[in-house]
């Protein structure tokens, strides 16, 4: 009697550990795709930009890159400034 309540026990963990093992393993794989979608926008991004040149694979899958700009070069020496006013309308 005492083995099968255990065996049952067993097996009923395993059931739930299963369960949440999938669901958790499901959630990351979505989670990775999502990432990896908005990594390649990203470096579209950039690429139209011309701050990196992405090496392509004959299906045009991003395999690499090479970065021809830096953000400083860019934008500028950090000693330059820049202020920006917000004027709100209030009919908006």
């Amino acid at each position: 009697m005492e083995i099968g309540l255990f065996v049952a026990g067993a097996l009923i963990g395993w059931i739930i550990s299963f369960y949440f093992y999938k669901k958790s393993s499901d959630e990351l794989r979505s989670e990775a795709a999502e990432l990896r979608k908005l990594s390649v926008i990203m470096l579209n991004a950039l690429e139209d930009l011309k701050m990196v040149k992405l090496n392509r694979d004959a299906e045009g899958n991003i395999i690499g890159r090479h970065v021809t700009r830096s953000m400083v070069e860019h934008i500028g020496p950090a000693s330059d400034s820049v202020s920006a006013v917000l004027n709100r309308n209030s009919e908006g």
